[in-house]
């Protein structure tokens, strides 16, 4: 029944290859607005017979191949939510599925919705297979490993075919990755495994669909440090740097800190301490060293020399002046202060005045004299080596470089026939 009728300004041209659009005209611009159901297209002219005589029901058989195309549009829900399904399926020979363009799927427009009834021609079935990669659809024996619908026809007993359709979905196989830095050891809950070595390792498990999970891991072990610290101090104390405790008595200390990797460092302290006497006693004129049971060596202060034979605790100096004694005991030694000594008769030596600067020394040391001085000027370590000496006439200003001289505590020596002076310098 002929609706309406009209002009189509644009040549149709027929035998141009490209793909079937239905509900938009060859403009691009209009679009049909209603319903489509049924459509066939043929290759051949039907005759008003052969169309009257299916215009009411769907195909019963879809084998002849001049059908060409033929979309049921029996897909969906109608007015449901279809937004998974976007394309038609060809029940033709053809196999040439359809996709819908700019539909929204959902609601009671532009979407799949009740068609018109028709008497029933072929019979629709469906499965959906989850597989983990492939599948052998016993029905056709074929296997398919992509996703997608797949059709096959079977003829009823009353002549009709059976359309079944195979929604194949391949669910994912997941790799989960998982990367952890521990000390000493991990137990990963995956497995309830526990590893004490860096590694790679892995675990499966099986998704709701039966397909393999993989979990890898990625694990870094890092491991505990141990130092030991062995301390013998001569103070009454030791303070120890790494945790800023102070400890008094000798004995074996432990503490725990964070290492550089951050695990656990443990640290041990084995300490000795020592208390060392360096006091003096001068009494009837015998010098005695309060330590008992050390080694001794006895210095004069004026020169910081070792008195030759001076290794009792106590000591008679054979002069008077400035002593002091060296005391070593239990691995510690020290210096005590310097003793007056006055016992001795004999006649004291003049005293030099004069200034040494600057002390401590950068590269040279000026000595200057209140009175021009005429001597020896010498310069020695701590062991009586001499460094450096010349001799002075009648100066009063005197520089002398000391860049050739170590680092440390070195000996400034004047001496002429009427006095003697020693001075320590530092030289930096």
């Amino acid at each position: 029944v002929l609706d309406v009728s009209g002009n189509i300004t644009i040549p149709v041209n027929t035998l141009q290859v490209i793909n079937v659009k239905l509900g938009e005209r060859c403009d691009g611009i209009n679009r049909f607005n209603g319903t489509m159901d049924e459509v066939r297209i043929w290759n051949v002219a039907r005759t008003a017979t052969q169309i009257q005589n299916n215009m009411n029901s769907e195909l019963c058989s879809i084998t002849n191949s001049a059908l060409k195309l033929y979309f049921p549009f029996n897909q969906g829900i109608a007015d449901g939510t279809n937004t998974t399904i976007s394309s038609v399926t060809d029940f033709s020979p053809t196999s040439a599925t359809g996709t819908l363009a700019n539909f929204a799927l959902t609601g009671t427009t532009s979407n799949w919705v009740a068609g018109k009834t028709l008497g029933q021609g072929y019979v629709f079935s469906s499965i959906t297979i989850n597989s983990c990669g492939s599948y052998t659809w016993p029905l056709t024996g074929l296997t398919y490993t992509t996703t997608g619908y797949f059709n096959t026809t079977v003829s009823s007993l009353q002549g009709c075919d059976t359309i079944l359709t195979l929604h194949h979905i391949i669910r994912p196989k997941f790799t989960v990755t998982t990367a952890k830095t521990e000390c000493e050891s991990y137990t990963w809950p995956s497995n309830g495994l526990t590893y004490s070595a860096s590694g790679i390792y892995y675990d499966s498990l099986q998704s709701i669909y039966g397909c393999d999970s993989v979990r890898k891991l990625f694990l870094t072990i890092k491991q505990k440090s141990y130092s030991t610290a062995t301390i013998s101090t001569c103070d009454n104390s030791f303070l120890w740097p790494l945790n800023g405790q102070t400890y008094s008595q000798s004995g074996t200390y432990t503490d725990t800190v964070v290492n550089s990797v951050g695990c656990d460092s443990i640290a041990t302290l084995n300490l000795t301490v020592s208390s060392l006497d360096t006091t003096v006693q001068n009494a009837a004129g015998i010098l005695s060293a309060s330590q008992a049971a050390a080694v001794y060596q006895w210095i004069n202060c004026a020169t910081l020399l070792p008195i030759s034979g001076a290794v009792s605790q106590n000591f008679v100096p054979t002069s008077n002046g400035n002593f002091a004694v060296i005391v070593q005991f239990q691995n510690c030694t020290d210096t005590s202060a310097c003793v007056v000594y006055a016992s001795a008769s004999i006649d004291q030596q003049e005293e030099l005045e004069y200034s040494a600067s600057p002390n401590p020394s950068l590269g040279e040391i000026q000595l200057s004299f209140s009175t021009p001085f005429s001597g020896l000027i010498r310069f020695t370590d701590l062991q009586g080596k001499i460094l450096y000496s010349q001799v002075a006439e009648a100066q009063s200003l005197i520089t002398i470089n000391t860049r050739t001289f170590e680092s440390g505590i070195i000996l400034l020596n004047l001496s002429n026939a009427s006095l003697n002076s020693t001075q320590r310098i530092l030289i930096r």
